[in-house]
């Protein structure tokens, strides 16, 4: 992006610097079209791709047409030219000879009016009117002023469409502008969006009117990038191309085209003696929907602090928030159409419903679209999850082999991305399952330090403990993970598996609170069920034992106590036995 002044700084610049002189020039604003994409997908390709075109193509041009490359930045140039024709004439030539180019597209604005060069830069209506111009054109496109086209002769002028007056941001007077390559503006082409999901996280804005906050507001903005890089994915846009848009003010569907992100996050810190408000909304870029906002009131004690939970907290929302949107959007396409991608995320969402026929849904469009792409990793971890709850939830005759499989696939998804955080969580379940603690400790461990953020990973990691009877250490984890995404998709299961360590801990009253409020969330979630039955029958609360073993014998006719070790892989046998207690006391047959 080139540099544009914001309304005003052009007479600051004049009083600033008396002895600067304007002038009239023709000034090219180039971009590169879809440059964060290009190096997200290729980074190393694509600044080889970029230099070879700037020595081969573009500076050589700049000189037969007289021209000054008065700024070159990563993905776009200011040209500077003494003549309208030789601008023009010089933007259409560029084009004209990367038209096969499949890989590199560019976009100009051209416009002639006043510049003033100060410090190597130039400033100016000519600058900024220019920059506004290349936003409008479509890749492979140039779209050029009114006053620039009167300047250039009749021949040259009919390749050129009448685009209409267009209101340019930050330009006080509505410009006609006039297309080469174009059909119109209604028709522009964007750059298609990757396959998988992404996301840009504007710079927070700061509005409290205090420059000193700004350090903290793009701090929140670094950190939630930072963050949501690990989950793996989702495609983030890198920061130095979502702060190229700091103190802008755009649409955001123009943004998520100029990224080439589906996704936007966007938000706001305001400040008022030691309170800080953060407020941050993310919106589908492709629609303009809203899928999900929310604000923060906190004091300002440690400022550090604030901004690692607010970093946390907002990441950890908006994460399957995502992953919603995408299940969506998936299942709207038509069968034929579906890929690879849109196989996973119909699987994980009929995985995560936990009930019998959901999760034989799932682990049939998992295998469909391992079937596509043996090497996704998601598939491979909705597979693996598929079979693992089977097992545990006694859905399968098939307990040995259905587990192994379970096991090879989670390896395998390690395997091919030992950094994702979620195929560790889901490995490390299995080995408890297997009874190998010490491995299943290592993974899950191992998937929080990878991204502390994921609040799943504490509540697994909180799993583990209890079932090797240390509640003292699972507990503050389920509280922790709650801290940071206390309205979670899966906080009936968390609340669940807290009710378990509170059972075994001695606290049965606690674990009524947290057993009854996962049975009345999910309709179909057995173990709520045993545990409410087991803490309210140990807690004394006779009505409540009444409706629970009900509601127990409701979902499983064929309930036994001594099926309960295949779900329950406790270290210490004592453990299971508080479990087994309380559900003998609760009238539940042996």
């Amino acid at each position: 992006m080139v540099h544009m002044d914001s309304p005003g700084t052009e007479r600051y610049t004049l009083a600033m610097s008396e002895g600067t002189q304007r002038r009239l020039a023709a000034i090219v604003s180039a971009d590169v079209v879809g440059y964060s994409r290009l190096m997200g997908e290729d980074a190393a390709g694509t600044l080889a791709a970029l230099r070879r075109l700037r020595s081969e193509l573009l500076a050589p041009m700049v000189d037969d047409h007289h021209g000054t490359v008065v700024k070159s930045m990563g993905d776009g140039w200011l040209v500077e030219f003494a003549s309208v024709v030789d601008a023009v004439t010089w933007a259409i030539g560029v084009q004209e000879r990367l038209a096969g180019n499949e890989t590199i597209k560019l976009r100009f604005g051209v416009h002639l009016g006043d510049i003033m060069h100060e410090d190597e830069d130039i400033y100016g209506d000519g600058v900024n009117v220019a920059a506004r111009l290349q936003e409008i054109a479509e890749p492979g496109a140039l779209v050029i002023s009114d006053i620039a086209w009167r300047s250039i002769d009749g021949k040259l002028s009919a390749a050129f469409t009448n685009l209409g007056e267009q209101i340019l941001k930050n330009i006080a007077q509505p410009v006609t502008v006039f297309g080469w390559g174009m059909a119109s503006l209604d028709k522009a082409v964007a750059m298609p969006l990757p396959d998988n999901p992404s996301i840009a996280v504007l710079p927070f804005d700061n509005m409290s009117g205090d420059p000193e906050q700004d350090y903290f507001a793009d701090g929140i903005s670094e950190d939630i990038i930072t963050t949501l890089s690990r989950f793996h994915w989702l495609l983030v846009i890198a920061r130095n191309s979502t702060f190229a848009f700091k103190n802008q003010s755009m649409d955001v569907r123009q943004i998520s085209k100029d990224l080439a992100a589906r996704y936007v996050l966007e938000g706001s810190i305001r400040k008022s003696a030691n309170r800080v408000r953060v407020t941050a909304q993310l919106v589908d870029g492709v629609t303009g929907q809203h899928i999900w906002a929310d604000k923060y009131d906190r004091q300002l004690d440690d400022i550090f602090d604030l901004q690692d939970e607010l970093t946390a907290r907002i990441a950890a929302a908006i994460e399957p928030r995502l992953f919603a949107a995408e299940g969506e959007r998936a299942a709207q396409k038509k069968p034929e159409n579906r890929d690879a991608w849109d196989l996973f995320l119909r699987a994980r969402n009929c995985a995560h419903m936990g009930t019998k026929n959901s999760n034989e849904d799932g682990e049939a469009i998992a295998r469909e679209a391992l079937a596509m792409d043996p090497k996704s990793v998601g598939s491979l971890k909705i597979l693996s999850w598929c079979l693992y709850h089977r097992v545990i939830s006694g859905w399968t005759v098939k307990r040995g082999s259905d587990f192994q499989e379970a096991l090879e696939m989670a390896e395998r998804a390690v395997e091919l991305d030992a950094d994702d955080a979620e195929a560790r969580q889901i490995l490390g379940l299995i080995y408890l399952g297997y009874r190998r603690y010490d491995e299943a400790l290592r993974e899950l461990e191992t998937a929080v330090d990878l991204n502390p953020s994921y609040a799943q990973g504490y509540v697994s990691l909180a799993t583990c403990y209890t079932y090797l009877g240390d509640t003292n250490k699972s507990l503050p984890l389920i509280e922790k993970a709650i801290a940071i995404s206390p309205r979670d998709l899966n906080l009936t299961f968390w609340r669940c598996t807290q009710a378990l360590a509170y059972l075994i801990s001695g606290n049965p009253e606690r674990a009524v609170e947290g057993a009854k409020f996962s049975a009345k969330q999910k309709d179909y979630w057995g173990p709520s069920r045993w545990y409410w039955a087991a803490s309210a029958a140990l807690a004394g609360l006779s009505d409540e034992v009444e409706e629970a073993r009900s509601e127990v014998l409701r979902l499983n006719p064929d309930f036994s106590i001594r099926n309960l070790h295949r779900a329950h892989p406790f270290k210490h046998a004592k453990d299971l036995n508080v479990l087994a207690a309380g559900l003998r006391k609760a009238g539940l047959p042996d």
